[in-house]
């Protein structure tokens, strides 16, 4: 399996960081515009860095230029996020799996752009985006979810409505449900068993796992 890291410019924890490195192993690591900044206060050698780099700290684009660090350079005119570019860019890499630090944050326009980005680019893929509070996944037909640290659990859909969803082993199961993107109906349950089991019919549903 080839994984990716991709390291972006919104809200990130610097110690959550370091862990994800520390206890995954990465075939490629991309820094993204500001998210090079963050790379160089973890001591993470990127593999690309890419962007049009207007967020990012001089001196910290300087020293990975020094390193010779291959190097993409997009305009500040531009039809797509950094993310979506870097996306664009795994795409051509046969990549199984991609984290995502920095794609969620106080830009709300942002993070639903690139939340939204999974609809597409989750058919090649599997994206997973993380941030101090949420890990944010795109449902699978079926998939298992361990109870960890994240206290709730939550199916928000993507697409307008998603047919036959049930969850078991929370405290509120739903048995081939059809959750709409106009309803909160989906939100802040919590997983009671060992772990959850997730089974979708159709369409394109999010899993936000969250702690307070």
């Amino acid at each position: 399996m080839k994984r990716a890291l991709v390291i972006t410019g919104g809200q990130v924890s610097l110690n959550q960081i370091k862990e994800v490195v520390a206890n995954a192993s990465f075939d490629l690591k991309i820094g993204v515009d500001h998210g090079i900044d963050y790379m160089a206060e973890c001591d993470i050698i990127p593999d690309v860095i890419l962007g049009d780099f207007d967020s990012c700290q001089r001196d910290v684009l300087s020293a990975y230029e020094k390193r010779h660090i291959e190097k993409i350079v997009f305009p500040d005119k531009k039809d797509m996020t950094d993310t979506q570019l870097a996306f664009e860019w795994l795409e051509e890499r046969s990549v199984d799996e991609v984290v995502v630090l920095g794609g969620t944050g106080s830009r709300m326009d942002h993070t639903l752009a690139n939340l939204f980005l999974m609809i597409d680019y989750g058919k090649t893929f599997n994206i997973t985006f993380l941030d101090p509070y949420n890990r944010i996944r795109l449902a699978k037909s079926r998939q298992t979810i361990d109870q960890s640290i994240y206290k709730y659990i939550s199916l928000l859909p993507l697409s307008e409505y998603v047919h036959n969803v049930s969850i078991s082993g929370v405290k509120y199961p739903l048995n081939k449900a059809t959750l709409k993107s106009s309803s909160s109906y989906g939100i802040s349950n919590e997983i009671t068993s060992k772990a959850a089991t997730i089974l979708v019919g159709e369409g394109e549903l999010l899993i936000i796992e969250s702690k307070d």
